[in-house]
């Protein structure tokens, strides 16, 4: 730093004596330091202090109004504790106490008067050679601060959109699978519907209908649960406030179900076989279901992946040592020690421009205290082991006793579906309700405005009039009673945290007998 660099720093004096001052303004003028401003009277030291923005100070102790330790106890309120600016005290006497007071107060050197003009050049050009160098600290730390935020928000947008591709990625190789299960399930209902339908004699035979209603049956109950397998993959983990604890033992078997159609019907489409075991036992850890069924789906495509000629995925769950523990292994062509070591990171994978590899495993899995680690040789299979901790769970409630049936209630049941309308009052009906229709929320008004019920069960998605506008007119006219919202948006609604303010129940489509006499039983309950 030369000294060019210092003779512009800005240099303050503060002395009731202006001998003292014109003697420093002089030799500092002598020796090119031009920057210099100064005042006799203290109590103008705040407003030189903020329009000046001194690099050095030189300041007496003994002045009147505010004496010199008073002025480093205003500067020091006056600067921030990172700063450095550098304060020379003048002084003819100072004694050991009063040197003592003014470093603990932030003096940093000492000028005796009379001053010796060398000695009042070296130690000025000291302090300001020490304070630059400090000003330029700050200047470069502030822009490597600066950088490390925008490389750390680039870091989290590219692991955003990793984690989005990995979905979007996974989303796509089970939705052809997902398309293959839904297909059979409305195979075997058109299937019976059609042969009952086209063979009156066979209507007469009570077994064979029997038969056929519950294939038919259990079919929907198939189509219904691949859509919610669907849904449950999809939503927006951001939004949803689910419980952050899952059960290993029921993820898995979730986790299977869901996979099936790529381990099984696509392996076997691409001619070969794989098999998956499992050996599960409960645990319960602190960790959010959605997340966990996100990594085992990813670790099962990936095991998927390391077997091209087949063989057998084994899934296993417990405890083991303080800690929930779940593994995944493949019987498949293994990792050298070069991909074994670096599997996990961020954006390494074997499998080019189509895969992203496990980093975001790996990382999801930091985030709630628990980590993975891997097993492998080439030839003889991998296997990935997770470790997370136990969440507090309370014990399981007994079985309760079958609630008692609900009283025969008037019931208005809105919903721009004939079929679905139809379907609700033959349930409701036949468990003794009085029900009333209408096909759309203006109809479904204007029914309810014209008589006295105890229930509303309305749908929400219907033309000109919605379920949500129908349960905010019915609210404003002062009714309290309860309203059921049957939806096939149920999930997405109580996951997103959007059910309607006038909404007393949300059920989702679709809905089995017993799930609507326990919704019944639910709003009677509260009421």
């Amino acid at each position: 730093m030369d000294n060019k660099t210092l003779q512009v720093c800005r240099i303050l004096i503060l002395d009731d004596n202006t001998a003292n001052v014109d003697q420093l303004e002089q030799l500092l003028e002598i020796n090119e330091f031009g920057n210099v401003k100064s005042s006799t009277d203290p109590r103008e030291f705040e407003r030189l202090l903020e329009e000046f923005r001194p690099d050095l100070i030189l300041l007496d102790l003994q002045m009147p109004h505010l004496n010199g330790f008073q002025i480093l106890e205003l500067l020091g309120t006056k600067v921030e504790k990172n700063d450095f600016l550098p304060v020379i005290v003048l002084t003819a006497d100072v004694t050991p106490e009063s040197r003592e007071r003014a470093l603990k107060l932030g003096a940093m050197d000492f000028l005796t008067k009379p001053f010796d003009f060398a000695e009042v050049i070296l130690r000025v050009t000291n302090l300001l050679r020490t304070r630059q160098l400090h000003v330029r600290f700050r200047y470069y730390n502030d822009l490597l601060e600066e950088r490390v935020k925008e490389r750390t928000a680039k870091l989290k947008q590219a692991q955003e959109e990793l984690v989005a591709q990995e979905r979007f990625k996974a989303m796509g190789r089970i939705a052809g699978g997902i398309a293959h299960d839904f297909n059979n399930a409305i195979a075997v209902m058109m299937g019976y519907s059609e042969f009952l339908l086209s063979s009156p004699e066979m209507m007469r035979d009570p077994e064979t209908v029997e038969k056929s209603c519950r294939s038919i049956s259990n079919a929907a109950k198939d189509a219904a649960s691949v859509v919610r397998r669907l849904r449950e993959f999809y939503k927006n983990r951001d939004q949803e406030e689910e419980p952050p604890i899952g059960n290993l033992r029921s993820l898995v078997e979730e986790a299977v179900s869901m996979t099936r159609p790529r381990w099984r019907d696509q392996a076997l489409a691409e001619g070969r076989g794989i098999a998956v075991e499992t050996e599960l036992e409960p645990a319960h850890v602190a960790m959010a279901p959605s997340k966990v069924r996100e990594i085992l789906t990813n670790l099962i495509f990936n095991a998927v992946d390391a077997m091209p000629e087949g063989g057998t995925i084994t899934l296993r769950s417990g405890i083991d040592k303080g800690l929930g523990r779940l593994s995944v292994r493949d019987t498949g062509i293994g990792m050298s020690e070069e991909v074994r070591r670096r599997c996990f990171e961020t954006f390494f994978s074997t499998k080019g421009a189509g895969g992203t590899g496990l980093g975001t495993v790996s990382e999801m899995l930091r985030k709630h205290k628990g980590r993975i680690d891997v097993e492998s040789e080439p030839g003889r299979g991998s296997t990935f082991t997770i470790r997370l901790p136990l969440a507090e769970t309370a014990a399981e409630a007994k079985s309760a006793a079958r609630p008692a049936s609900v009283p025969s209630m008037r019931i208005l049941v809105v919903d721009d579906e004939t079929d679905v309308l139809q379907m609700l009052d033959d349930i409701l009906t036949s468990g003794g309700h009085m029900v009333t229709l209408a096909r759309d929320g203006q109809e479904g008004l204007a029914r309810f405005l014209a008589d006295s019920f105890d229930l509303v069960i309305t749908d929400l998605a219907m033309p000109h009039v919605s379920g949500t506008q129908l349960a905010g007119a019915i609210r404003k006219r002062g009714w309290s009673g309860p309203i059921v919202m049957l939806t096939g948006f149920g999930d997405q609604l109580e996951g997103e945290g959007r059910v309607p303010a006038d909404v007393s129940l949300v059920l989702n489509k679709p809905v089995q007998i017993a799930g609507i006499h326990d919704a019944l039983r639910r709003v009677v309950a509260k009421t």
